[in-house]
């Protein structure tokens, strides 16, 4: 699992049930997702998936953009869903590729490299 990406990572953020303030600092984070996770928990999940907090909660935000699940063939035996972005200001869903590269240039910027 550490092996996903900052959009991945964000993608398994949405999909946990954890009250905001849970998301507003380090610690918290941790303490929730060892709760969550007991036994499986992890120092290397809890840094990848705060990546994913970031990216979710501060990075898409900044970039005007936020996730989106997109289900296709609703109600159809083929149904499933998608994670997309939209972009904030058009409504516009916006193509994976693209997303990915703005959220690695956000977080090449905010660790300065």
């Amino acid at each position: 699992m550490v092996d996903k990406t900052d959009e991945e990572m964000a993608q398994l953020v949405d999909t946990l049930d954890f009250p905001i303030e849970e998301t507003t600092t380090y610690k918290k984070w941790q303490e929730a997702l060892g709760e969550e996770l007991g036994m499986k928990y992890s120092d290397t999940l809890a840094e990848k998936s705060w990546r994913g907090v970031q990216t979710k909660y501060v990075a898409l935000p900044e970039l005007g953009m936020r996730m989106e699940r997109r289900v296709f063939k609703p109600g159809k035996v083929g149904q499933y869903t998608e994670l997309s972005f939209r972009d904030l200001t058009t409504g516009q869903f916006v193509a994976a590729p693209f997303a990915s590269e703005e959220i690695r240039g956000w977080w090449l910027r905010k660790e300065g490299v």
